[in-house]
């Protein structure tokens, strides 16, 4: 389905012939914001030259997929960036990728997503910038205490399986 019958659907508006107006452009980022929006609307949205709040918002959309977190993770506008760095769909090459971003920003959020894998958020612990390695540790030490706790209830379960 394209866009313009997409917006059709969800807005039941029938005009859409003012394709440059006001009312289009607050559709699409309506669109970019909607949770049923579909990862294909979402790519074809960010292959748009669009604001930085609609990039934005296609970046930090749950249902984007890998290959326009990857397209958009080279935008100019930290940002952007920053909204695929908080973003779970991030594949590891992005996730790299990001994790030597110039912007401490960017950096900075994804020190602080648990979704980052152990071995970028050990690196980050690294970085230059004291609130990007701060802010990793305290992530890994979330990470390993979320991790015990996990394996402490599995294992009451597996101890005690008639509590259950």
């Amino acid at each position: 389905m394209n866009i313009r019958n997409y917006l059709k659907m969800l807005f039941g508006k029938d005009d859409l012939s003012t394709k440059h107006g006001e009312w289009f452009v607050r559709a699409k980022h309506r669109l970019a914001s909607h949770p049923d929006t579909s990862a294909e609307v979402l790519d074809k949205l960010s292959q748009k030259r669009g604001s930085v709040q609609l990039l934005e918002r296609v970046a930090e959309h749950s249902q984007a997929s890998p290959v326009t977190l990857e397209r958009l993770s080279i935008h100019e506008t930290p940002e952007i960036r920053s909204a695929v760095a908080d973003n779970k769909n991030a594949d590891i090459h992005t996730i790299e990728f990001l994790a030597a971003d110039e912007s401490p920003d960017v950096r900075y959020v994804l020190a602080e997503n648990a979704h980052t894998p152990t071995k970028v958020l050990k690196s980050l612990a690294n970085d230059e910038n004291p609130y990007v390695n701060l802010r990793a540790r305290q992530t890994l030490n979330k990470v390993r205490h979320k991790r015990f706790a996990d394996f402490m209830n599995a294992l009451k379960k597996i101890l005690n399986p008639c509590r259950n």
